[in-house]
């Protein structure tokens, strides 16, 4: 008498191929560094690539029959991610992240309803979700118009006699812009966003010649997800004709500080999270402190202007000039010691790219 006995399954699902996935990426990482096809070094490759995290997690769970929609999500995700990394697309990865959380939801809710359909149900579900993809990484890119913008606000601070000043600047978020002001008159101008849950304060005063001027934004100190942090739009401008001890504090953003024609004799900068793009003062000689938790930092130092460059990072990539020499942490450009223009800049920055340019 025989039994029929139930056949084993060894497995209802193909095992996971993320580790060996990572494995081959690394290895192809080691080979294109030692065919001198990628630089040696290390960190700064490793921040460019590590989106492919992302791809490999979401081929793993494709080839696992696993939520399609969701990993497909972070596939495209991870390859847009890496291409901005490389510089072939001008997408802010931050800006993405917090634009685009939504779409994560939005596969989840894809998956809960196609996913135990049919091969064929489960693709026409990817192939609709990666049309709403699209479509937002079109928008986003500037395909479609933004909405209507904030509110704004003009200010302007008269010198009241100041022959130097303090400008302490300390913002929530947005979209920065400072440059300087041709203007004997006026210390500060410049367009504000205004509305009703964002108040922003001002106060200034004269001593013995010196101006003591601060800016103060209330109501807003980071990126909120869903909030349009685009249409926070900050516009100043500062006096360039007397010396100045510029101090600006950034919760999260995009900030451009463009000093070429101020007179500088200190500086501060502090960011949370966001890119900053600073531009040097074609000459003068001041010391300066920039602190960033993560982000993006790039510095176009100007012909002429040498510097010194003591950089504190963590899980960061530094881009320097072939030209400037290092010494433990600290980066010298090669006039430094005799220039007449002398700039030391301490730079700390825990996750992120710090990239300094000649221009």
């Amino acid at each position: 008498m025989s039994e029929n006995k139930p056949t084993r399954r060894f497995r209802d699902k193909p095992p996971s191929i993320f580790f060996p996935l990572l494995l081959i990426a690394i290895g192809v990482y080691f080979l294109l560094i030692n065919l001198n096809v990628l630089p040696g070094n290390f960190w700064n490759t490793i921040w460019r690539l590590w989106p492919v995290l992302f791809i490999a997690g979401g081929l793993d769970g494709l080839i696992r029959r696993e939520s399609m929609v969701t990993n497909s999500l972070f596939i495209v995700l991870g390859i847009v991610f890496v291409l901005c990394n490389f510089n072939y697309l001008q997408y802010n990865i931050l800006e993405l992240i917090f634009l685009l959380w939504p779409l994560i939801l939005v596969a989840i809710g894809f998956d809960l309803i196609v996913g135990k359909k049919s091969i064929w149900i489960s693709l026409a579900g990817v192939a609709v979700f990666l049309v709403i993809l699209f479509g937002a990484l079109w928008y986003v890119g500037g395909g479609a118009p933004a909405g209507d913008q904030m509110e704004v606000t003009e200010i302007l601070q008269p010198l009241n006699g100041a022959e130097r000043a303090t400008v302490d600047i300390e913002i929530g978020a947005g979209t920065i812009t400072l440059a300087g002001l041709d203007n004997e008159s006026n210390l500060i101008e410049g367009d504000i966003p205004s509305n009703e849950n964002l108040k922003t304060t001002q106060s200034y005063t004269v001593e013995a010649g010196t101006g003591q001027y601060r800016l103060k934004n209330d109501g807003v100190y980071f990126y909120t997800p869903g909030s349009h942090s685009q249409q926070w739009t900050w516009d100043l401008m500062v006096n360039n004709q007397i010396p100045i001890d510029l101090q600006v504090s950034v919760g999260a953003g995009t900030v451009i500080l463009d000093l070429v024609t101020m007179n500088l004799s200190d500086l501060t900068y502090s960011v949370g999270v966001g890119t900053t793009e600073i531009y040097l003062p074609e000459g003068g000689n001041f010391q300066g402190e920039i602190s960033m938790a993560v982000g993006t930092l790039t510095i176009y130092v100007p012909a002429g202007l040498e510097v010194q460059i003591n950089t504190d990072t963590a899980l960061t990539a530094v881009s320097m000039p072939d030209s400037y020499s290092k010494q433990n942490d600290i980066y010298t450009s090669p006039g430094f010691a005799t220039g007449e223009n002398q700039v030391e800049l301490k730079i700390d920055n825990a996750v992120g790219t710090v990239v300094i340019q000649e221009r």
